[in-house]
C-alpha cells in the first residue's frame, strides 16, 4: 500500500495511530489478521464494549497481534506497506 494512500486513509486518525507502526496499519486497513500462508483469521474484539473500529481498539488489536506472535510485513524503504500476515503457526513453519 503506498504511503501517501495510507496518509490520506488515516488523516483523521494520524494523531491517535502510529504509521510506522505495520501492525497498527494493518488493523486500521483490514479490521482483522489473515494470514496470507494458511488463511487463518482472527478479530481482536473481546467484548461488543471494546471501540470498534476506533484507532483504541486498532492499537489495541496491533497490541495482541504482535504479542501472540503474528508477523506483519515492515514498510519497504519507501515507507509503503504490503500488509502480508503471517499467524504463530505459519512464522513457526517459515522459522521466524
Amino acid at each position: 500500500m503506498d504511503r501517501k494512500f495510507l496518509l490520506a486513509l488515516l488523516s483523521n486518525a494520524v494523531r491517535e495511530l502510529d504509521i510506522n507502526n505495520q501492525y497498527q496499519c494493518h488493523a486500521f486497513i483490514n479490521l482483522r489478521f489473515v494470514c496470507s500462508a494458511c488463511g487463518v483469521e482472527i478479530f481482536f474484539n473481546e467484548s461488543e464494549e471494546d471501540d470498534y473500529p476506533t484507532p483504541k481498539w486498532c492499537r489495541s488489536a496491533a497490541d495482541k497481534a504482535q504479542r501472540t506472535g503474528w508477523f506483519i510485513s515492515p514498510p519497504d524503504a519507501d515507507g509503503n506497506y504490503d500488509l502480508t500476515a503471517h499467524c504463530p503457526a505459519c512464522n513457526a513453519k517459515r522459522g521466524i
